[in-house]
Formats: C-alpha cells, sequence, structure tokens
C-alpha cells in the first residue's frame, strides 16, 4: 500500500503533459534535420532513378514499331510511285495507331548513269507505330497492299541490329533496376541503424520518468508529439529541397540540350505514384523503427 502511495504521490500534477519539454534533449536537436537529409538523398537516389530510367526508354521506343513503306513505279499500278505516296500518306494520318509518320527524301540517294540520266527511285514513307497499336497496323497494312499493289512494306522490327540494340537497352533497364533496389535498401539499412544512435539520448529520459511512476502509454504519448513533428518536418524540408534542386538541374539540363524535359514529365502520374509510395515508405518505416526503440528504451528501464 505504501508503494502505491508513493507512485501517485511522485505522479506529477497533469501528468504526462507536463513532461512534454523533456523531449527537447540537447545532445537530440535538430533530429528533423536529419531525417531530411535522408529523405533529400532517398528522394534523389529515385529522382535519378527515374530521370535516367525515362531516358532509356525513350531511346528504345524510338526504334520500336518501325516500318518503311516502298513504293515502286511498276506495271502492277498505273499511278507514279509519289502518287500512291501521298495517296496512301492521306490514309494514314486519319489512323490513330500512327505515332510518327513521313516522307522519306530520297533526292540525295539519287544516282545517275553513264549518260547522266537520273535513274527512278522508289518513294519511301517512314512509320512508327504505337506499342499497344502494332496489330491494328497488321490489320490495315493488309488494305494497304491490296490498294497499292506495287507496295512493300519492311518491318524493321526483325532487323537483326534493331534487336540487339533493343537487347542492350532492356538489358541495362534490368540493371538500373538492381541498382535503384540496392541503392534504396542501403539507405533504409542506415537509416535503420543510425536511428537508434540519434535518440539514445532520450534513454536516461525514459528512466526518469519511469522512477516517478510512468508506464509504456504514458511515455508513448509523451514521445508521440515528438515522432510526428519531427518525421514530419524532416520529411516536408526533404521534399523542398530535393523538389528544389531536382527541377532547377533539370531545367538547366533541357536549356544546354542535354536531357528532354517534356520526355523526364511525360509520364508524370507515373513518378507521382512513385513520390507518394517513397515517402510513405520513408514515413512508415522510420516512425515504426522509433516507436521500436523507445518500446525497448522502455523495457531495459523497467
Amino acid at each position: 500500500m505504501a508503494k502505491n502511495n508513493i507512485k501517485v504521490k511522485n505522479k506529477l500534477q497533469g501528468y504526462p503533459k507536463n513532461l512534454y519539454s523533456l523531449t527537447k534533449q540537447p545532445e537530440a536537436k535538430y533530429l528533423y534535420m536529419r531525417i531530411a537529409l535522408l529523405t533529400t538523398l532517398i528522394m534523389a537516389v529515385i529522382i535519378a532513378w527515374y530521370s535516367l530510367h525515362q531516358l532509356v526508354v525513350s531511346k528504345r521506343s524510338v526504334i520500336s514499331n518501325i516500318y518503311t513503306l516502298v513504293f515502286t513505279d511498276d506495271d502492277k499500278d498505273v499511278r507514279s510511285s509519289h502518287e500512291q505516296a501521298m495517296l496512301a500518306l492521306n490514309q494514314l494520318k486519319e489512323q490513330s495507331f500512327i505515332k510518327d509518320i513521313r516522307i522519306v527524301d530520297n533526292s540525295k540517294f539519287i544516282q545517275k548513269n553513264l549518260a547522266n540520266d537520273k535513274v527512278l527511285l522508289p518513294n519511301l514513307m517512314y512509320i512508327q507505330i504505337y506499342d499497344d497499336r502494332a496489330k491494328e497496323f497488321k490489320i490495315f497494312s493488309q488494305d494497304l497492299l491490296n490498294s497499292f499493289p506495287a507496295l512493300s512494306i519492311n518491318n524493321h522490327n526483325l532487323d537483326n541490329r534493331i534487336i540487339d540494340l533493343k537487347n542492350r537497352y532492356n538489358n541495362f533497364l534490368f540493371t538500373l533496376a538492381i541498382c535503384g533496389i540496392i541503392a534504396l535498401l542501403t539507405i533504409f539499412l542506415i537509416l535503420w541503424f543510425v536511428l537508434r544512435r540519434w535518440l539514445a539520448p532520450h534513454k536516461r529520459t525514459i528512466e526518469i520518468i519511469t522512477l516517478i511512476g510512468g508506464n509504456e502509454k504514458n511515455i508513448m504519448d509523451i514521445f508521440n508529439p515528438y515522432v510526428q513533428k519531427n518525421l514530419s518536418l524532416g520529411i516536408l524540408i526533404g521534399l523542398i529541397v530535393t523538389t528544389s534542386i531536382g527541377y532547377s538541374s533539370i531545367y538547366i539540363l533541357d536549356k544546354f540540350e542535354y536531357i528532354n524535359l517534356k520526355m523526364i514529365y511525360h509520364s508524370y502520374i507515373t513518378f507521382i505514384m512513385l513520390a507518394i509510395l517513397a515517402i510513405t515508405t520513408i514515413y512508415t518505416i522510420t516512425k515504426l523503427r522509433m516507436y521500436n526503440i523507445f518500446k525497448n528504451y522502455i523495457r531495459c528501464a523497467t
């Protein structure tokens, strides 16, 4: 009974609110700045990875689903190769599966024979199809071949050089994904282990609160605002710094034509979802880790 009376007597009025100030340990100052630094590092890795990934994907897409339409002057068709090309161009421009289309200027390929007479060359048309619309073009190409008997279609997707280059890009993207995962895991492991050292000054505070009768719930109530404030402020500062530096860097690179700004933000929804996932992960892992450390300190003190 006397023991219980001592506990009640030692309880401070307004406990635990009047103990919030104990979380402001001089040795644990600027925790939010440390979290901001790690947040900036994590987001910088994500931005760099995403930018490089988009750059490689855009280069791969340039050589994907490319076809050359060759219109020749032939007895099979009374129209000239130029007339055939113009008619086909008007038809193809109306199709939604066309990503890019243009007539290839063949004037520089015109050769002359020994009598200096120009040799007739076919009219060439370059077209690129959207990745998910290749089947539609395959069906439409049959109509083109029926409409233009002298037409031939070259599928460059079957070119060994194109296949080899695509494989190189795919291998690079796979390696890039592995490197990104390893980099993020390394940063999170650093965060996991350094948090204990950053929060070590609070171990003595928890021992004091335990001595005056604080239980786990009381102590966690005291440190919950501390965790929320430092974590939220740290992530916010990290995002502001990362966004400012990242956008400025990309804008400067775009001005000097080292990188295409439109390419980076082409799939901005994917990037936003990736950033939200990263922020949520940082917040959740860090919060759980901090709570876990505090609970270990409480168990050691009791």
